[in-house]
């Protein structure tokens, strides 16, 4: 099976290429693949769009697999089968398209993109196929829980993750990050120009590693964007990090269990403060946290879920007449 996708979505493509298929990355696209955040699998390489494109009308590759409609519109020229991955809330992909339409008309234009070209949706939470209201599959996010253990959380500093933490303050919630935390020692991974403190750490080790050593992760997705997790959401609960998170109502943490959720900003800071003081209160509810993930979030059950999926939207096309 070979698969164009597009690098759209670092993070969840790696996810997608540990499924045993040879896959095509498109790029650049929003930017080159980041050898920093994750190293390029064995069964990926890297092409540009007219490659692929190349690829495709030589009849080469079976799949593509979407990540928004501009992917669409780059492949709406061939006839293989198509998958659209919806990962962002309906507001947020609004956003990000700078679309100036209604979110009805919006629905309505990707909808007639779907209907025409054949594709098939895969919504990546719950509320995304509410939300959206396309008919789909839903494959939960994931998390490769081999990948991620080890916590020991000996550093007494609370961990963020993004990118453009401050510039997307209205869905990162970083300004409830500062409001909560104060003076209190934290350390900021990603891409944040506007944050000098911040860094980019030099390998996918590196990542890994402050994980293991920080002693809590903080999260403040908005819920009006997101189900208030995210892929190093996942990542941290998965190596065993208690969680101390705003509320939402679709997130696995639940309070004084494998992490604090509230929607009490003072009784957050309280919490962080607790565990940044208790290593043994952190390490028993990020044991919590992680088995949590590997119940609910394990990689087995993606790639069961995606390897049907492809199976059969593959084996129907090759069917058709």
């Amino acid at each position: 099976m070979r698969i164009v996708t597009f690098n759209s979505h670092q993070g969840y493509v790696f996810l997608l290429c540990k499924l045993p298929f040879e896959f095509f990355i498109v790029e650049p696209k929003v930017s080159p693949w980041d050898l920093r955040s994750r190293p390029l699998p064995e069964n990926a390489r890297l092409v540009t769009l007219e490659a692929a494109r190349n690829l495709i009308a030589a009849q080469e590759v079976d799949l593509a697999i979407c990540h928004n409609s501009f992917d669409l519109i780059d492949l709406r020229d061939f006839d293989l089968p198509k998958i659209l991955v919806i990962h962002l809330s309906l507001a947020g992909r609004i956003a990000a398209e700078c679309a100036q339409i209604s979110p009805a008309e919006f629905i309505a234009t990707l909808q007639m993109v779907i209907t025409k070209m054949g594709v098939h949706v895969v919504h990546t939470t719950a509320r995304r196929a509410e939300e959206w209201g396309i008919p789909g599959t839903l494959i939960d996010l994931a998390v490769d829980p081999d990948e991620y253990r080890g916590y020991h959380g000996s550093h007494a500093m609370v961990l963020r993750v993004g990118h453009r933490l401050r510039e997307l303050a209205a869905t990162s919630g970083y300004y409830l990050q500062e409001k909560i935390l104060g003076s209190l020692p934290s350390t900021i991974i990603g891409n944040n120009p506007l944050l000098p403190n911040a860094c980019i750490l030099p390998s996918y080790e590196a990542f890994r590693k402050a994980y293991r050593e920080h002693r809590l992760y903080l999260s403040t997705l908005d819920p009006n964007f997101t189900e208030g997790i995210s892929l190093s959401f996942l990542e941290a609960m998965a190596t065993g990090m208690p969680i101390v998170s705003t509320l939402n109502r679709y997130s696995p943490i639940v309070d004084g269990v494998n992490g604090f959720i509230s929607d009490d900003l003072t009784y957050l800071r309280g919490c962080v403060s607790t565990l940044l003081a208790d290593i043994h209160l952190a390490r028993r509810m990020g044991q919590r946290a992680r088995e949590t993930a590997c119940e609910q979030f394990h990689i087995r059950k993606f790639h069961e879920a995606w390897q049907g999926l492809i199976a059969r939207i593959v084996g129907s096309s090759k069917k058709a007449p």
